[in-house]
């Protein structure tokens, strides 16, 4: 791209067309903030319908503090303030955007959005998109509240993917509660049906455990 080659971007077209907010966006969403990325219209197209969307969010807002987000939505939620916490600091726009796109694909689909979640939301958003969620500003302006902050306890995974070989090979995977022993493991390890067509009626010379990861079958 070179003014010689006649490619330049002029920034304040689209400013005017499409609003500082999705210009700026997009610039950090192409790509690491460090090496670039290709720039698009098509792109751009698309962080603007972003932006419409959180606009439309307004529309499923309860204002009765009773009215609180599901277990699963929650637990996003607090991921999302992790994520966009650390990659702001790191630099990594595109990645923090990534992930605020996720989380308002879940908002989504809820019928109501607590306020509280709602403004958090914007918070996490206003360092990208600084007009739009002023704009939504309450008693105070959004960049003038604190930034929100997760709970550990709410991010901390209960189950995990274990993994079962046999003699070293993967036969199966299953949803194991973390922190599940040694002889539980076993026990469901040998009710997969793929597990079960290596093992037969063998008994295993050796078992290998890895807590919270794998348990493979020596026979």
């Amino acid at each position: 791209m070179s003014k010689s080659k006649g490619n330049v971007v002029n920034p304040d077209e689209y400013i005017k067309k499409f609003g500082a907010d999705a210009l700026r966006m997009y610039l950090m969403f192409i790509g690491p903030f460090v090496e670039g990325g290709d720039f698009r219209d098509a792109g751009i197209f698309g962080v603007t319908r972003f932006l419409e969307r959180v606009k439309k969010l307004e529309k499923k807002l309860a204002g009765n503090s009773k009215h609180g987000l599901s277990e699963d939505s929650e637990k996003l939620f607090h991921q999302t303030i992790k994520k966009v916490t650390e990659d702001i600091e790191s630099l990594r726009y595109n990645t923090a955007i990534s992930q605020l796109m996720i989380l308002l694909n879940k908002l989504e689909e809820l019928a109501i959005i607590p306020l509280e979640s709602f403004e958090n939301f914007l918070k996490l958003l206003a360092p990208f998109a600084p007009f739009v969620t002023r704009a939504f500003g309450r008693k105070k302006s959004i960049h003038l509240q604190p930034w929100p902050k997760f709970d550990p306890k709410k991010i901390k995974e209960s189950n995990f993917q274990l993994i079962v070989q046999v003699d070293g090979k993967v036969r199966a995977s299953l949803l194991a509660p973390i922190g599940i022993s040694q002889t539980e493991a076993q026990r469901l390890a040998k009710k997969q049906v793929n597990v079960l067509k290596y093992i037969n009626d063998k008994n295993p010379r050796k078992v290998i455990f890895v807590p919270n990861k794998l348990i493979n079958f020596v026979l």
